[in-house]
Parts: structure tokens; sequence; C-alpha cells
């Protein structure tokens, strides 16, 4: 296992979030807050184990709004995990 410099335990890398498909792997989570700045937006949301933080990164203005569910898909083969100590799994 390799220890990547810039991981931390329970961080996410919204860079590979897309729009859920059918058959592909997603995950779903309740929005906390949205922040808008300028042509992207950024959803700071809570996965639905209550525990998971994530934040999703949106091309323009994003519609969700505070409490709503949102579903994002992972991209195939993209997706990193790191264990509690932020060793890359």
């Amino acid at each position: 296992m390799k220890k990547d410099s810039a991981a931390r335990p329970g961080s996410q890398r919204t860079e590979h979030f897309i729009e859920a498909q059918a058959g592909s792997p997603t995950l779903t989570a309740t929005a906390q807050v949205i922040e808008q700045l300028g042509g992207v937006s950024y959803v700071y949301a809570l996965a639905t184990d209550g525990e998971t933080k994530i934040t999703i990164q949106q091309k323009g203005h994003s519609r969700v709004a505070g409490g709503m569910l949102v579903t994002v898909g992972i991209k195939d083969g993209a997706a990193l995990a790191f264990d509690p100590k932020g060793l890359r799994i």
C-alpha cells in the first residue's frame, strides 16, 4: 500500500463524481450547504451512513438545495479509497 501525501482519512475526490447512470456505482447523500463560485458550485453533503462527508463539484449554478437527497455516479476506475490512517487501499 502506498501513502498518498495529499490524502486525508475520509477525504473525497470531487472530480470523480459524475451523473448517476443505471447500472453504475452510485452514492446518495443529503446536501448540507451549497456554495456558488461563479462557474462552479460545490455541494457539501453527508452520505446516508450519517458519517461520511463528501463534496460534489458541479459546473455552473447548482439546482440542489439544502436538505435534498443527491445521487451521484462514481467514475469507473477513477475513485480512490483510503483507510482510517490515510493509506490508499
